[in-house]
């Protein structure tokens, strides 16, 4: 719109239709800020837009990493624990083998 104002004024040589140039003036710099606030309107929209997407898409990930992270803790414990179980299986083991060689070594 403000090109096309402008090229009408240049090939008349002065106003457009009577206006003076302080009323052009006002147009294109109103006609300007019109188009710069429809930008950044449309620029926050879809920075709404994307922020929503994007925080969900976050909130999932995060989710997920932090259920696959409490799997790994929660099967880290239970093998320690089967393995304290195990060890002291074994140790009792021992101990009972040792108590029939010494009940052996009485009565015989």
């Amino acid at each position: 719109m403000c090109s096309k104002w402008k090229r009408g004024l240049r090939k008349q040589g002065g106003p457009h239709d009577g206006f003076s140039n302080m009323m052009r003036t006002k147009i294109v710099n109103n006609a300007t800020l019109y188009a710069t606030l429809e930008i950044d309107t449309f620029e926050k929209r879809i920075k709404k837009m994307l922020f929503g997407f994007l925080l969900k898409e976050l909130i999932i990930y995060t989710l997920i990493d932090k259920g696959r992270e409490f799997a790994l803790r929660i099967e880290y414990m239970q093998k320690r624990l089967r393995d304290k179980y195990n060890t002291r299986d074994d140790k009792v083991e021992v101990l009972e083998n040792r108590w029939d060689q010494l009940m052996a070594s009485i009565t015989s």
